[in-house]
């Protein structure tokens, strides 16, 4: 067991977080063991301190003001033989009363999982509460983990096309209930069990299209579901039995245009009918990224860049890997024996609208900040009722849990006896995990799942608490933040 310290310094915080507050320089100290994080902790208050002052503009994409760097120094000491991380937190004084509980549920997320780094940020109605980061980035450099390190957000990608959707909705440029080939009149026709089926956008974005998952290499021998043996015989039928370097996750060819990356699956059968079943297919979303190409006359990362800047993303890219890109991390996996190790390059380019994403959690909150801001004043990149829309559950998303739906880009949980009315998306990539969770003000009404399908998102105005927005990112592989991001806002709620 061994004791270390980090460092809370004093940061005035970006131009798009409302606040007006005294932040004070802390040492948090905690007791770490090998795989769990014990409870003992306590905060010293330095007496110099610094007056942060932010005046914000109510504009959410507005430019945001870089971090001023103005702190005291406060050196560190630690009583083990392996030198520990000194990570800057930044927190609103507002808040710091909450600062050791959230600290002490994010340092066990990270000590639980094994991840070198995490990182992490924190915000209601617009107002930090604290982000930060905890380990190292890139373990051979020791680079530490801020909440500036760009990482692989994974299928977090999809909300940023749900979002890109909303926007040709809204200029009446799409209509997601029309065949795909009103828009993709090359996409092959498709056919289940000798009939020709229609295949719509919103069956792309709500994982009901009947489009394959991606190949994983598994034998499928022992599984009884008939959606399973279906995509295992496709990929019996491609690359053999048993199949042969069938992997998808880890494809390290480049695709120059998404046209290209769709010949990777266009022609195979489907494994269902359209709108019959549900099957998570982020190939899928490669279709729907072809469609904005052939809607806006423009390639599809080109757009993003647009949607990017119009939600004031600054650090939000596709995982090209021959860019330089500042605090880019490096990515880990644990072998059987719980040694890390890095994870084998790989080439995302065949699905850069499901899953091919970098970005930060400075830009992570701007973008749930402002997609709250649209679902409740309509002060938002978008309408209110273009957020209602994506929000529709589909109703065969319930087969896999009637907890939680899936609707355009982002899951939906409604609100239940212990957990709030949540609106969120998970990602999980090779040598990374993350979740963006937006809670909404919370309602007197519990909304039920047939009040969130499709042209039915009845949720009364009536709040009874603030907006939250967490975003966590790791540079961990198949690690699982949605039950931290429930504590975080279990904390908040309780002793805000």
């Amino acid at each position: 067991m061994c004791f270390y310290w980090i460092i809370l310094e004093s940061k005035i915080m970006s131009n798009y977080f409302k606040f007006k507050s005294n932040y004070k320089p802390i040492l948090l100290a905690s007791s770490i063991g090998l795989s769990s994080t014990l409870g003992y902790w306590y905060i010293e208050t330095k007496r110099n301190y610094l007056l942060a002052e932010s005046n914000v503009s109510s504009n959410v994409s507005s430019n945001v003001n870089k971090l001023r760097n103005e702190h005291n120094d406060v050196t560190t000491s630690c009583s083990c033989h392996i030198k520990q991380p000194t990570n800057t937190i930044t927190y609103n004084e507002k808040y710091k009363h909450l600062v050791p509980k959230l600290f002490k549920v994010l340092s066990r997320t990270k000590e639980v999982c094994g991840s070198p780094g995490l990182s992490f940020g924190i915000i209601q109605n617009g107002e930090l509460i604290m982000k930060g980061g905890l380990g190292y980035v890139d373990i051979e450099n020791a680079a530490l983990c801020t909440s500036g390190s760009v990482l692989r957000v994974a299928s977090i990608s999809k909300s940023l096309t749900s979002i890109a959707i909303g926007k040709l909705i809204e200029e009446n440029l799409l209509d997601i209930d029309e065949p795909i080939q009103t828009y993709l009149p090359e996409y092959p026709q498709q056919v289940f069990n000798n009939e020709r089926v229609k295949i719509t956008t919103r069956n792309l974005l709500t994982h009901t299209s009947g489009i394959r998952g991606y190949f994983d290499g598994k034998d499928y021998k022992e599984k009884d579901d008939d959606i399973s043996k279906r995509q295992h015989e496709i990929e019996i039928s491609k690359f053999g039995n048993p199949p042969v370097n069938s992997d998808e996750n880890f494809i390290k060819e480049h695709y120059n245009t998404v046209e290209d990356g769709l010949k990777l699956f266009q022609n195979d059968p489907l494994v269902y009918k359209p709108d019959t079943d549900y099957l998570y297919s982020s190939l899928a979303y490669s279709v729907v990224s072809r469609i904005i190409e052939k809607v806006t006359g423009q390639q599809y990362v080109d757009y993003m860049k647009k949607i990017c800047t119009g939600l004031g993303l600054e650090n939000t890219c596709v995982d090209l890997n021959d860019p330089i890109i500042i605090n880019r991390a490096r990515n880990y996996k644990r072998n059987a024996q719980h040694r890390l190790l890095n994870v084998p390059y790989i080439d995302n380019s065949y699905k850069w609208a499901g899953g091919g994403y970098l970005s930060n959690v400075h830009d992570l909150l701007r973008l749930g900040n402002n997609i709250l801001a649209s679902y409740e004043n309509n002060k938002g990149y978008l309408e209110k009722a273009t957020i209602n829309k994506l929000w529709e559950v589909h109703p065969k998303s319930l087969k896999i849990s009637q907890d939680y739906g899936y609707a355009l880009g982002w899951q939906i949980k409604p609100k239940a006896k212990n957990q709030p009315f949540a609106v969120y998306h998970t990602g999980g990539a090779v040598g990374a995990s993350s979740i963006l969770m937006l809670i909404p003000k919370q309602q007197n009404k519990d909304p039920e799942f047939s009040e969130l399908t499709k042209d039915n998102v009845a949720i009364t105005d009536t709040s009874v608490s603030g907006n939250l927005v967490v975003a966590i990112i790791v540079n961990m592989q198949s690690v699982s933040l949605t039950k931290a991001a429930y504590e975080i806002h279990k904390i908040v709620t309780e002793i805000n």
